[in-house]
């Protein structure tokens, strides 16, 4: 006869783990497809932008808090995300997010201050 354990989780606890499951999913294929958006939009004639887009998803803050953060790379893609002095802005990756997910917040970034 084998040896056998057996245990449930708490209800409430199970709930709350598997919304964590399915908000991570949800998270990676928004994110996924806001970088995809990025991309398309980027000026064609900045292949080194282009390539340098990346998306991440963790989470951050004590709280844990789930975040999606889609970024460019290159140090250029700041002067054409947000303009120079000498430049208009050509911004790829704020109209990719608007695209995908119309009135989210963006926070972050180094070239600029936080939004929300």
């Amino acid at each position: 006869m084998a040896a056998k354990v057996t245990f449930r989780m708490d209800p409430t606890l199970e709930a709350q783990v598997m919304a964590s499951v399915w908000l991570r999913e949800l998270m990676e294929r928004l994110t996924l497809e806001v970088s995809d958006a990025a991309r398309r939009l980027a000026p064609r004639l900045l292949g080194f932008v282009i390539e340098s887009i990346d998306y991440e998803v963790g989470r951050e803050g004590a709280m844990g808090r789930l975040v999606g953060r889609v970024s460019a790379g290159d140090f250029k893609a700041a002067w054409h995300e947000f303009g120079t002095r000498n430049m208009h802005p050509h911004p790829f990756l704020r109209p990719a997010l608007a695209q995908v997910l119309p009135g989210a917040t963006i926070t972050g970034g180094r070239a600029r201050p936080e939004y929300r």
